[in-house]
Parts: C-alpha cells; structure tokens; sequence
C-alpha cells in the first residue's frame, strides 16, 4: 500500500543517497497525471529541494514544443513516450546520406563507446555538430 511514509522516505533518500546529484536548481517538466505515481515522485522530490516545476501546455501532442520551452533538467515519463523520441531521432538519422551518414554513424559509434567505457555522455565535437538539436 502507497502511504504518506513511502513518500517521504523517498524525498529523504535524495538528500542521503550521494548517488542523486539532484538540487534546487532543476528544472521539471511534470506532464504525466498526478495520481500516478511516478509523477506524484517526481513532483514531491522537486517541491522537497525546493527545484521548479512546470506544467505542460496540456497537450501531449505538444509535448516537444514544452521541452523547447522549458528546458527541463529533469523529466520522467514512461516508456511510451522515450520510445517515440527514440523512433522520431532514429527515422531523421536513418534519412542522411553522404558525408554526413559517415558522420553521424562515427559519432553514434563514439559516444556509445564513451558511456559504456567510462559513462561520459558528453563529447566536444560530437555533440556541436550531431547532437545538438537532439538534446
């Protein structure tokens, strides 16, 4: 059963655990209903650190255009939804050719070297010239 204990031993592990590099100066974009859970976390973790929340225009349709806006720095979602950024990203590189399909496959390549290796989700290059638009 879901209690007001559950919820609040969850807030405390955000400031315990060393693991949750969470402060007030997050930015969440809540879009999923409040009763469900993962929302109701992720809104009760922002309000806890005292971060800023912002709601969606309430069309999920829209939600990309939000993202423009708010620029989260945190943002939980169910899988649906990662899985419709993933197809969206995957169908718009699958599209190039050329020069820039070398580019992008070697850059893909490169970074998923680089998180699995060292966990490191950033590259200088990399992301300037491929990544960008999809952060």
């Amino acid at each position: 059963m879901l209690c007001h204990r559950n919820f609040a031993s969850f807030c405390s592990i955000l400031v315990i655990n060393p693991d949750f590099n969470l402060s007030e100066t997050e930015v969440y974009l809540s879009y999923l209903p409040l009763p469900h859970v993962l929302e109701r976390m992720g809104v009760l973790a922002m309000l806890y650190l005292g971060a800023s929340i912002c709601f969606y225009s309430g069309d999920v349709q829209k939600l990309k255009e939000d993202i423009d806006v708010v620029r989260p720095t945190f943002f939980t979602s169910v899988p649906r939804l990662y899985t419709r950024f993933y197809d969206t990203i995957n169908s718009k590189l699958e599209k190039t050719e050329g020069v820039k399909k070398i580019l992008v496959d070697r850059a893909l390549a490169t970074k998923l070297e680089n998180v699995t290796t060292s966990g490191n989700f950033t590259h200088k290059i990399y992301d300037r010239l491929v990544f960008n638009k999809t952060k």
